[in-house]
């Protein structure tokens, strides 16, 4: 098992804020280069109001982790709920709404890849394909071991999670 902290997270400044870069797939690729399978990141959003960048030939998911975030997508107004992953296509036309300093978690891979995301608690990770990726939503442990919140476990076997995390498998 290896653990990413908060502190780890490669971080950058975008338009309306900060985007920490929690995981990427495969190691070396690039979110400005789009040639990568899987990113999974967190924002704090410093901009009230935002449009989100065109990602056409990815799926993507987001929920809040702080603060209120209201998507504009299709005619609709889309509150989004802590713990609840929202899924849409990358080339969806996207604009949000929301608390100053609002946080959210994403999930942006590629069309077509067998990914798995969902949210657990308490509950066995069966091996993974190739990786499992688990965010911590609060802190917890994994096999016994703690990983606080807002951590970043990378898990190449089965495991067993005590707590509440968001669940990437591919």
């Amino acid at each position: 098992m290896e653990i990413i902290t908060e502190q780890d997270y490669k971080t950058n400044h975008w338009q309306g804020g900060i985007t920490r870069e929690l995981f990427i797939y495969p190691e070396g690729s690039s979110l400005n280069d789009r040639n990568f399978d899987l990113r999974i990141s967190s924002a704090i959003i410093e901009q009230t109001e935002s449009v989100f960048s065109d990602f056409s030939g990815y799926t993507r998911y987001i929920m809040p982790l702080a603060g209120d975030i209201t998507l504009g997508l299709r005619d609709q107004h889309i509150s989004l709920q802590p713990c609840r992953l929202f899924r849409f296509s990358g080339s969806d036309k996207v604009t949000s709404c929301n608390s100053p300093g609002a946080t959210d978690f994403n999930v942006i891979y590629r069309n077509g890849l067998p990914i798995d995301v969902q949210i657990l608690s308490n509950a066995p990770l069966p091996p993974p394909r190739r990786l499992t990726v688990v965010f911590a939503l609060e802190t917890l442990t994994l096999d016994h071991k703690p990983l606080p919140q807002y951590a970043t476990a990378l898990l190449r076997a089965a495991s067993t999670l005590e707590g509440t995390a968001v669940v990437i498998q591919f």
